[in-house]
């Protein structure tokens, strides 16, 4: 479990992604059914990126203070972001919503997607524009509902995370659902190739037995990250919370 991993290994980096990762591909698989772009989140790291040996998950000689964890990291620090950029994801960038060119009327037309179980957030009103759904509704039934409302064209459709848990992980068909794991085994493939070595896991380094080598001193690194699993060609959606919340539990790396 999360909590038994040492706070500065990096496999609890590697852990705690894998939530933040499924949640991010959740996202991408909504925003495919509202065949819209995704503001993509901001990204959460809890151990830095480096090609050699990391102290601490921080960069050699970089103190806690000056490196507090864990940090708003870059999108590359946990993903290839040319492979995103030439894929058939449209994404934007997290402060996209941020940038002045953006106008504020563009901003404030918001359509907000919530599903029954999920917190109401504090900021939403009555008089505002919401989609309810129930728990275990598909993305498709999703994008119906805002079409049925006649919204589609509103500048932004927002969705909060644990919502985003509660809807069922599937795009309508078995077609469509295969086409977007083609999708992403294209830009997260190379996750897989991902390492993140521990100076505490590696401790001949620099030391007697010198340097790197493969055969006679070889480096003890942990590689790649979690992916999330596919959307299956038919979706079996559970519809009760706990039920939909424990099999997400279950399905996550923390064994």
């Amino acid at each position: 479990a999360v909590g038994e991993v040492e706070t500065h290994n990096p496999n609890r980096h590697l852990l705690l992604d894998a939530f933040q990762r499924r949640l991010v591909i959740n996202l991408v698989a909504l925003g495919r059914a509202l065949k819209r772009k995704v503001v993509m989140p901001r990204m959460t790291c809890w151990c830095d990126r480096y090609w050699w040996l990391l102290e601490n998950c921080r960069f050699p000689g970089v103190s806690a203070e000056a490196h507090p964890m864990p940090f708003h990291c870059p999108f590359d620090h946990l993903y290839d972001l040319e492979k995103w950029v030439h894929s058939d994801v449209p994404m934007r960038e997290y402060s996209f919503l941020e940038n002045p060119r953006v106008r504020a009327e563009d901003r404030l037309d918001v359509v907000r997607v919530r599903v029954e179980g999920a917190r109401r957030e504090d900021s939403s009103t009555s008089h505002e524009r919401s989609v309810v759904l129930p728990a275990g509704a598909n993305y498709k039934a999703v994008a119906d509902e805002v079409v049925a409302r006649g919204w589609q064209d509103a500048f932004v459709v927002q969705v909060h995370a644990r919502s985003l848990e509660l809807l069922c992980e599937d795009l309508g068909s078995a077609e469509e659902n295969g086409q977007f794991n083609k999708i992403m085994h294209t830009v997260l493939g190379v996750a897989e190739q991902i390492r993140y070595c521990d100076r505490k896991a590696n401790p001949f380094f620099d030391g007697l037995r010198g340097g790197y080598d493969q055969m006679r001193n070889p480096i003890n690194c942990t590689w790649g990250f979690h992916p999330p699993p596919p959307l299956a060609p038919k979706a079996a959606c559970k519809t009760d919370v706990d039920a939909i919340l424990a099999e997400r539990r279950l399905r996550a790396p923390l064994g």
